[in-house]
């Protein structure tokens, strides 16, 4: 990891989120909540995705951080919104250009309501998009919409189809009934 700390020092979002991630859960460096909050508030101003989604999280009062350690990290609502609009909208373009992981971050916050309204047609629509695009865990995404998602959407058929696509995949999935 360290062979990272010069790129994360000089700027580079991607190297800045990997750090924050590795001083997040200890990977390779002492575990660091504070060094890894800087380092996520600094990816993140400068349009990391995956960055101010993780912030949206760890700052949200009523969400528990993992692991442990981040708990001691001050929780600011504002700010938590803040990212998750800067999420979201990282993730509209980046998934507008093909990305197949903003995709399925796109279908969770349809699917949950987060930053949007819950939408049950829009989670399907961005899951489907990156299964399309090889991303075989989004079939544990779409069973989970068609089964708990938006009742509008609700289907126990094509919640056993996605469930069945889900576990021929071996990605973890739920158990349905």
């Amino acid at each position: 990891m360290y062979h990272l700390l010069p790129l994360a020092i000089q700027g580079d979002m991607n190297a800045q989120h990997l750090m924050a991630e590795a001083y997040r859960w200890g990977n390779g460096v002492e575990q660091n909540p504070i060094e890894s909050l800087r380092l996520y508030k600094e990816a993140a101003d400068q349009g990391h995705a995956q960055a101010a989604f993780d912030l949206y999280f760890l700052l949200l009062p009523e969400a528990t951080a993992a692991p442990a350690q981040m708990q001691a990290l001050a929780k600011d609502r504002s700010a938590s919104q803040k990212y998750l609009d800067l999420a979201l909208d990282r993730f509209r373009k980046l998934a507008d250009r093909g990305e197949v992981e903003a995709m399925m971050n796109l279908g969770f916050l349809f699917h949950l309501g987060l930053g949007v309204g819950m939408d049950g047609s829009e989670a399907i629509r961005w899951y489907s998009k990156a299964f399309e695009a090889g991303n075989l865990g989004a079939a544990n995404g779409l069973c989970l919409v068609y089964y708990e998602g938006d009742p509008r959407v609700r289907d126990k058929a094509k919640a056993l189809y996605w469930y069945t696509e889900a576990k021929d995949f071996n990605c973890p999935c739920v158990e349905i009934s």
